[in-house]
């Protein structure tokens, strides 16, 4: 048997002549594998001349020769590795349901699995990249990387990531789970978002148990609800949705922080709880140091001092803590000398209204010291 390309046209040769020796026909049907001496990939469309010959008589074509694309054929079963040109309507994929998976160095590094049905997010699948242990098994469930099989030592271990919640997502990190319905863990380790629409935000040992809550930093817990896929990363809190609704923070001791009630705002800062911008007569935090100002800020023949201060202006619904600096003076010659309280001002004294007012408890008060400091921290409802 001898193979000839030839051009589209059919008038020339484009390779030279292949003789096969010895091949098999069935039914008129023969396979054989053959080299052209250059890339059928990139080839334009051609046309195979067939020949054949027995005993050593001299060859004689079958029939017309077969025009074939060759490029056209290998895209449908290969995928270039420099890169190919797509039409519409073409994929890498199954068309069955069956995951698809990804390996690198013959390891699992992505698991796609179609999900849902045409009338419940049918076009949602859940998506599992990283470690081969990772597990995406819910509607829309996504893990992004991470985990582990084997620990620092390569020992086998269970540092796994999971997203077991419809639409939950785990970012990264290890052996971190997202167990209810839009729940995230964005990373760190052994952390739980078991609450509906919960958060952790990284670190270790977190729960967000509650629904809506956030728990972050280390071993903040906020105790889930009553139901049997609540989870049990603390005891519950007695009713359905856990502490819902509260930010937890915990610093990097230890023991757990755990969260006493829903909506809560809690932290724990053993370093204590500071705020950017403080300084004398502050303008932009809420805790500074206020200075009495003869002339400026004083009123009542000098004897009160009127915060200024953009959020508290206007504001009579703050709740201020005020401490004077020097303490409270009883003997010395420095006012003030005894107690000092804050109140809103309506203008009396010829204190500026709508402010609030640094004042002396006494009857009879002192005229201020000037460049007499208070500390203030204040909260607006």
């Amino acid at each position: 048997m001898r193979l000839t390309l030839i051009n589209d046209e059919g008038t020339q040769s484009v390779s030279q002549p292949l003789t096969l020796h010895n091949v098999a026909v069935k039914d008129g049907e023969f396979s054989a594998e053959v080299d052209f001496g250059f890339d059928l990939s990139t080839a334009p469309p051609m046309k195979l001349k067939t020949e054949v010959s027995q005993a050593d008589s001299v060859f004689e074509a079958l029939g017309e020769p077969t025009r074939f694309d060759a490029k056209a054929a290998l895209a449908g079963v290969c995928w270039d590795t420099e890169g190919n040109v797509l039409q519409d309507g073409e994929f890498i994929g199954s068309t069955n349901n069956v995951p698809l998976k990804l390996k690198a160095n013959n390891s699992v590094i992505g698991i796609f699995t179609s999900r849902g049905t045409p009338t419940t997010f049918g076009d949602a699948p859940s998506v599992a990249l990283g470690s081969s242990a990772n597990e995406a098994t819910a509607l829309g469930a996504t893990v992004s990387g991470g985990g582990a099989t084997r620990d620092g030592m390569g020992g086998f271990a269970a540092f796994e990531n999971r997203a077991t919640g419809i639409f939950s997502t785990v970012s990264g990190g290890m052996n971190n789970d997202a167990t209810n319905s839009m729940a995230t863990v964005s990373g760190g380790t052994s952390n739980i978002a078991s609450g509906t629409r919960s958060t952790v935000g990284g670190g270790e040992g977190n729960c967000a148990g509650g629904d809506y809550s956030w728990a972050g930093g280390r071993n903040a817990k906020i105790r889930p609800g009553n139901g049997a896929s609540d989870g049990t990363c603390v005891a519950n809190s007695g009713d359905t949705d856990g502490d819902n609704g509260t930010y937890l923070w915990a610093d990097d001791q230890f023991g757990n922080f755990t969260s006493t009630g829903p909506r809560q705002f809690a932290i724990r800062a053993s370093g204590g709880l500071r705020w950017g911008g403080t300084g004398v007569n502050s303008t932009t935090s809420p805790a500074f140091t206020h200075q009495a100002i003869v002339g400026t800020n004083t009123c009542d023949a000098n004897t009160r001092t009127v915060i200024d201060h953009p959020i508290l202006n206007g504001n009579p619904n703050a709740v201020i803590v005020m401490t004077p600096n020097f303490g409270d003076q009883t003997t010395g010659t420095a006012p003030p000398r005894g107690a000092m309280g804050v109140y809103y001002s309506n203008g009396a004294g010829g204190c500026v209204a709508n402010r609030w007012v640094i004042y002396q408890l006494a009857v009879t008060a002192e005229t201020l010291n000037p460049g007499v400091k208070f500390n203030v921290w204040f909260v607006v409802p």
